[in-house]
């Protein structure tokens, strides 16, 4: 059996890598410049995993491949959390 061998590409690596450190420190930065509350934080936090969950299980794995057996009433919650990420990136 032969064994594929795969090209580093470094360029792409530090690109991804330095917006990741500006990110994981300009939005610490900003929050603590513009006076974000706790509230701020919770409500980021909350909807971060909900949309997060959303794109994740109600489109990918319960829309695209039907490998998720959801019940009737969650599958309404997964569909609209994915279709709110959606909107924000539109």
């Amino acid at each position: 059996m032969e064994t594929k061998t795969f090209k580093v590409d470094y360029p792409v690596i530090t690109l991804f890598a330095l917006v990741t450190l500006a990110t994981a420190i300009g939005v610490p930065a900003f929050a603590y410049a513009s006076g974000f509350t706790a509230v701020d934080w919770i409500t980021f936090g909350v909807l971060y995993l909900t949309s997060g969950l959303g794109i994740t299980v109600g489109y990918h794995r319960l829309i695209s491949h039907r490998a998720l057996n959801a019940t009737r009433g969650s599958k309404p919650v997964y569909w609209s959390r994915g279709d709110g990420q959606w909107r924000t990136l539109r």
